[in-house]
């Protein structure tokens, strides 16, 4: 039998057993990631199972201490508690979204689903990601629509869902996993049909220190059929820091931080009368730890308890981001980017400054990295007075607009993105067709908009230049 062992690339567990099945190997164990169990696809007729990292290594001691060790399988079903169940999965995306709201809004079970499969694989396997979770939150809805059949619907339906979330930490963690990578929580179903009240609304955006929302208001209404008492709360979460490492594009492995905002309430405790409403008043102050410079995300919970025994809390979360967000480093300088490069059959090559174009026989293409949503990321270019004479004319048609970020690092490669250029450009926002420049000495130079900026050109950017392009 062959053990996988400590690989967090997350390659197919098919190619695995393949692998594993031409060498011979009677089977396949795998615990390639660091918390809980990994997929299982595998292939027909080739035995496989997944175990927890922390059994993998126990085998592989086992082993190094005697070889001749076997393992035993029972054929008795058993139930046992996975590690990492029902906490956040390593993979899971973080936000907030490029103008610092709240995302994600909601998670739902999404890793080690056991699903159907092509039948040539086998019929079922034991899958995660978001094609896992969403039918997991369409059921809920579903579910939640079946017992209200008069009962709220759309907008409504999703916030009593954010409301009554299961929060969770990391395993062995000891706060709450951030709302920046757990939303409002894990979806509950039971919670969402048994509550008596709504949060309104169902999150809070404090967005970053420059433009701070200190004081919100929030509406508690109890659709109860008795009055009811609420406790109003705070439980702060763990902070993000992704710039700690000082290189201006952000860090795959995130830091966590205990930089905790605080909360005062106009009132602490609130009465209120069967299908009536109550409004409090929030004040929040930013966390006093947490360096402005790396731009930690901090978060948390603000949750009302009813006084009625079994009667489940609701909640919603808050986020905001310490520092000025305008000062996020928007393009990857540190490797290189962006680069002028020529594309060559199915290759990429760099090309040296000053270097003429030939754009009847040749493609230039510009790569690029960017490492925060900019609002406005453009290629301009200017001719030797510095003369502004388009926009890029590229394979995805004008060189403007809003651009998301890469990926930091996919399958172990650096994910970087490219504008492919004709040698065209397009005079204004309001062009409709490119047109060819005179030949002569340009400049390119490919702009991002910083974010909460107003887009004054070149203030409101971070700019780099290519000069000298010539043809």
């Amino acid at each position: 039998v062959v053990l996988a062992l400590g690989d967090y690339t997350r390659c197919g567990s098919g190619a695995r057993a393949t692998i594993a099945k031409n060498a011979g190997a009677a089977g396949l164990l795998t615990a390639t990631t660091p918390v809980g169990m990994t997929n299982i696809g595998g292939i027909p007729g080739f035995a496989m199972a997944s175990i927890e990292n922390a059994a993998g290594e126990a085998v592989l001691a086992a082993y190094k201490k005697n070889p001749a060790n076997v393992i035993t399988w029972s054929k008795t079903p058993s139930d046992v508690m996975v590690e990492g169940g029902g906490t956040v999965s390593d993979f899971s995306s973080y936000g907030l979204d490029g103008d610092l709201r709240s995302k994600p809004d909601i998670g739902g079970p999404g890793g080690n689903i056991l699903s159907t499969y092509p039948l040539a694989n086998g019929g079922y396997a034991v899958l995660s990601g978001t094609s896992m979770s969403s039918p997991y939150v369409a059921g809920s809805q579903a579910l939640f629509y079946q017992g209200k059949k008069n009962g709220p619907r759309g907008l409504e339906t999703r916030k009593i869902f954010k409301n009554t979330a299961t929060l969770t930490k990391l395993w062995k963690g000891k706060n709450l996993v951030s709302a920046a990578k757990q939303g409002a929580g894990l979806i509950n179903v039971m919670n969402a049909l048994s509550t008596t009240a709504t949060l309104t609304p169902d999150h809070i955006d404090l967005l970053d220190t420059v433009n701070f929302r200190k004081t919100h208001k929030i509406t508690i209404k109890n659709f109860g059929k008795k009055t009811e008492t609420y406790t109003l709360s705070h439980t702060p979460a763990d902070a993000l820091n992704s710039y700690y490492d000082g290189k201006g594009y952000p860090n795959p492995a995130i830091k966590f931080e205990e930089d905790f905002a605080t909360v005062a309430f106009s009132q602490n405790k609130v009465k209120i009368p069967a299908g009536k409403s109550a409004t409090i008043t929030l004040n929040f102050a930013e966390p006093k730890d947490g360096d402005a410079k790396q731009f930690p995300i901090y978060s948390g919970y603000v949750i009302a308890t009813p006084s009625t025994e079994g009667s489940p809390a609701v909640h919603i979360p808050y986020t905001g981001l310490k520092g000025d967000v305008s000062q996020v480093p928007m393009m990857d300088v540190q490797r290189g980017f962006p680069k002028l490069s020529q594309i060559v059959g199915s290759s990429i090559v760099p090309v040296p400054e000053g270097k003429t174009w030939d754009f009847k026989k040749e493609t230039a293409v510009i790569l690029y990295r960017l490492g925060s949503h900019s609002p406005d990321f453009s290629a301009r270019v200017y001719d030797a007075t510095n003369t502004f004479k388009g926009y890029l004319s590229t394979s995805q048609g004008p060189a403007y607009g809003f651009s998301g970020r890469q990926k930091n690092i996919k399958d172990g490669q650096i994910v970087q993105a490219g504008y492919v250029w004709d040698g065209e450009v397009f005079p204004s926002k309001n062009s409709t067709a490119p047109v060819a420049l005179a030949s002569g000495t340009y400049s390119v130079v490919v702009a991002a908009q910083k974010k909460f900026t107003k887009g004054a050109y070149p203030a409101d950017f971070e700019v780099y230049t290519f000069p000298n392009v010539k043809w």
